[in-house]
């Protein structure tokens, strides 16, 4: 990507859940809380798929049941994680 960074915009926000966030391309990201351990928590920033995206538009509960998912089973999820070095992540004021 080099050092353009792909500028997201936060669209949507479940505390303790997910931050959802669209590119100027209208493609979806999601940030997600997990905790490795007992006393460590982390986030795991995906690209969501065209399947997840669907589904998401289908029902308004997927994203916070795929976000229970991720976040008790990362280590399916860490080969889709991106670096958040290549995006700008511009968060609501309220976040």
């Amino acid at each position: 990507m080099g050092n353009q960074k792909i500028e997201l915009k936060e669209i949507h926000k479940e505390n303790w859940k997910y931050i959802l966030f669209e590119s100027i391309d209208r493609e979806l990201y999601i940030e997600i809380p997990y905790s490795p351990i007992s006393f460590f928590q982390a986030s795991i920033f995906i690209k969501l798929t065209n399947e997840e995206v669907r589904q998401h538009f289908e029902d308004n509960t997927f994203l916070i049941k795929l976000s229970e998912e991720i976040s008790y089973h990362f280590n399916r999820y860490m080969s889709r994680s991106l670096s958040y070095c290549d995006f700008k992540l511009l968060y609501t004021k309220n976040s």
